[in-house]
Parts: C-alpha cells; sequence; structure tokens
C-alpha cells in the first residue's frame, strides 16, 4: 500500500516537473488553492491563507511545498482528529519539517505522525461523513445528522456569517489590482408555511453588519489607500428578506439563497436594475417617499453616506460621498447542525457624489473641480470567478445583533 502511494506520487511529481508552461503552471497553482482553501474552510490549516498565496511570486515558488502542507494536516486530521493534532502542534512541526520534502516522502511522514499521534491516544475518525466525522474546530463536515434550520440545541434559526470576497478593484483604469474584501452578515432563517416540489423553501432575512474595504496599493505611493464607512450606516440599513432552498432536513444538505439588495443614501425605483445617481446630476431627496435620490444614510448630514478615506492619490481627499448599492447570494451546504460553508456571491457598485478634502489643516468641501477629478476615478469592485470567495455561517442565540457579531468575530470565526 504504501509502495503503491509513493509511486504514485512520484508520478505526480515527475509529471509536474515536466509542466514548463505558463498556463499549466497557472493551472497547477489553481488547484493547489483550490485544495488549501478546502483544508482552511474546515479549520485544518487557518495559517495556510496567510502564509501560501498562488498568484504571488513566493507563492509559485513554494506550490508544492504548499501542497505538502496541506496534504499533511488534512491527512492527519483524518487519522487523528484536529482536536489531537492542534493541541499537540504535530501539525506545526510537520509543516515546518516538510517544506523541504518531496512529496513522496511527505506522505510516508504521515503515515508515521498518524501511528504516532494514535499511540499517543488521540480520537480516531474513520471518515469525514462517517463515525461522527472530523472533529476540527469548526465542527468538520458531519453528514446525515438531522438538520433544523429554525432550531437546535434551544438555539433558533439565527446565523452569524463571514465572507472573503476576493476582488478586482479598478479606479479608471490607471490603478488595477486583486484584494479581499470581508463582510458580516447576519441571517434568519423560517421554514416557508407552503411546501411544493423539491427541496424545503425558506424565508430569509439579511442583515449586513459590517464591510471592510480592501486595501489599494497605489503605485509610487508609500501606502495604500484604505476606504472605511461609519458604523452608523449598519444602524439604518434595513434588512431584506429573500427565499432560500434546502434540499434536505440533514447535515451535508446543499442551501442556496436568493441576491438580497441592499441600498447604502440612495432610494431607487428599481433596486437591482436602475443605475445610481451620479455627479452633477445626483440630487436629495426632497422625502420618504421619493425615488432615484439621495438621502442622509449614516446620519452626518450629507448626501448619502459617507466613505472615510485614508492616502487617496491625485488629491488630499479624507471624505467621500458616495451612492453605494451591494448584493449578497449565498451557495453552500449544511457542515454540522450549527454550521454551514459555501461561497458568497457579491457585487458593489458605487457613485462618488461629493468629498471632503484637507487643505493646509483645514477640512473643507471639495469644489465642483475637485469633485469632478474624484467623480472621475469611477470606481468599481468586481469578484473573481476564481479562485471562489468563501463563507462561513456559525448558529448564534436570538438576541445577538450586528454589534454583537462584529465584537464577538474573532471568537466564533477566529483571525
Amino acid at each position: 500500500m504504501i509502495g503503491r502511494v509513493a509511486r504514485h506520487w512520484q508520478e505526480v511529481g515527475r509529471k509536474a516537473k515536466k509542466r514548463q508552461t505558463k498556463g499549466e503552471q497557472w493551472e497547477q497553482e489553481r488547484e493547489v488553492e483550490k485544495l488549501e482553501r478546502f483544508v482552511v474552510a474546515l479549520g485544518f490549516l487557518p495559517e495556510a491563507r496567510r502564509k501560501f498565496s498562488a498568484r504571488s511570486a513566493q507563492g509559485r515558488k513554494d506550490m508544492w511545498y504548499a501542497l505538502d502542507a496541506v496534504v499533511v494536516t488534512a491527512v492527519m486530521a483524518m487519522v487523528c482528529g484536529a482536536d489531537g493534532i492542534m493541541g499537540s502542534n504535530l501539525h506545526q512541526s510537520a509543516i515546518s519539517g516538510f517544506r523541504s520534502a518531496s512529496l513522496p516522502l511527505t506522505v510516508g511522514a504521515v503515515l508515521f505522525f498518524g501511528c504516532l499521534c494514535v499511540s499517543s491516544g488521540c480520537h480516531v475518525s474513520a471518515s469525514p461523513c462517517a463515525g461522527g466525522g472530523w472533529p476540527g474546530v469548526d465542527g468538520g463536515l458531519q453528514c446525515g445528522l438531522p438538520f433544523s434550520v429554525e432550531s437546535h440545541d434551544g438555539n433558533p434559526g439565527r446565523f452569524g456569517v463571514r465572507a472573503f470576497a476576493y476582488v478586482t478593484v479598478d479606479l479608471a483604469g490607471v490603478v488595477r489590482t486583486d484584494a479581499e474584501a470581508r463582510i458580516l452578515v447576519l441571517l434568519g432563517a423560517t421554514k416557508k408555511t407552503t411546501q411544493g416540489g423539491s427541496g424545503i423553501p425558506l424565508s430569509l432575512s439579511v442583515q449586513i453588519c459590517d464591510v471592510r474595504f480592501p486595501e489599494i496599493p497605489i503605485p509610487g505611493q508609500a501606502n495604500p489607500t484604505t476606504i472605511d464607512l461609519s458604523d452608523q450606516v449598519y444602524v439604518q440599513l434595513s434588512e431584506q428578506r429573500v427565499g432560500a432552498l434546502l434540499d434536505d432536513e440533514s447535515t451535508c444538505s446543499n442551501l442556496g439563497t436568493n441576491r438580497a439588495t441592499f441600498l447604502f443614501g440612495v432610494r431607487l425605483d428599481d433596486p437591482t436594475g436602475d443605475v445610481l445617481p451620479v455627479w452633477p446630476e445626483a440630487r436629495t431627496c426632497v422625502d420618504d417617499q421619493d425615488t432615484n435620490c439621495l438621502f442622509d444614510g449614516d446620519g452626518d448630514g450629507e448626501p448619502g453616506v459617507t466613505l472615510h478615506t485614508q492616502d487617496m492619490p491625485l488629491l488630499n481627499v479624507t471624505e467621500l460621498h458616495v451612492a453605494m448599492r451591494t448584493s449578497v447570494g449565498l451557495q453552500g451546504m449544511v457542515s454540522s447542525p450549527d454550521r454551514l460553508l459555501g461561497g458568497i456571491d457579491l457585487t458593489m457598485d458605487l457613485s462618488i457624489v461629493g468629498c471632503r478634502i484637507l487643505d493646509q489643516g483645514t477640512l473643507k468641501d471639495c469644489s465642483p473641480d475637485e469633485v469632478d477629478v474624484m467623480a472621475g476615478l469611477h470606481p468599481t469592485i468586481v469578484q473573481l470567478a476564481e479562485p471562489e470567495s468563501p463563507y462561513a455561517g456559525i448558529r448564534v442565540a436570538d438576541d445577538v445583533d450586528c454589534v454583537d457579531l462584529v465584537a464577538r468575530e474573532a471568537a466564533l470565526f477566529g483571525h
């Protein structure tokens, strides 16, 4: 058995060395990244996302080392259980030790560490979806267990969700970079009273609690541009209700949601289809029933919502007043009675309609010409097709609100 495994990975290594074209190398990187993110999603290798990037030069150089580390930790997790590995720090020594090892040696070492772990009394699990599954820090995959979206162990159908969206940020074609945005969402799920067809229809309340925009590196500029929204935005942001479909009331069932669309500081006749107001034609709403107009979405007295900025290119702008639209959809699965895993489908549109600038130490409104300059950046944030943007959902108590979710992010999801 060990001989067959070693011969298989030797053949993989020989084939990999023959792949010289950039296209083939990119395919290798994509496969490594997919495997890496799968293991990260299960909670076995949280440091991998920070250490290895298939898009970076170092990531390309260390691609097979990354694969070694992923295989080591994943297989050890199957043999020992993630709790045993994390508790004994075996996975840390394995990763550091195998950075210089070949893949066949890695597989052999996995078996050795597996025996060591078992002899040390670690928990043994036969497979991911049998015998209790992988007992990782996030519960792992536990297929076939009963799942109720509305209640489990006394908790309601309420889930905190953290997602990372891999996006391309474009500023008028002058700056174009790939980056990572982070979003926190609260979901409330109930079964619909009318059932029909395949699957179980759900009614889902969706509330955005926090958006962390990616940093934007600017050529020739020492510090990247940073953008942030005021916490007051989320206080005034209305929750949206959409439909969702659950395949079955058991774990490992698919769960998909319709898209929920949120408007920040703007009212539109058609929230999903209408174009956002643009400078200089954008106007302020005359009342709550007025549409296709701007309103103060964060209580700071300015139309739209305010993005607080640092190190903006071109002008020393510290505030951007924008109309913004964000749509969120989730496609994934139930990984345990209290956990969801999958991918997020995220879109962001924004239109700059005003700004404030720091002029010789004094903060003042931008002139029309200065607004023209900033609006001319036409910022776009577009989600990448690959790699998939992952999310993790955790069941929370019914009284958990957005403030709680943001404060407990590290405790619920890790760093």
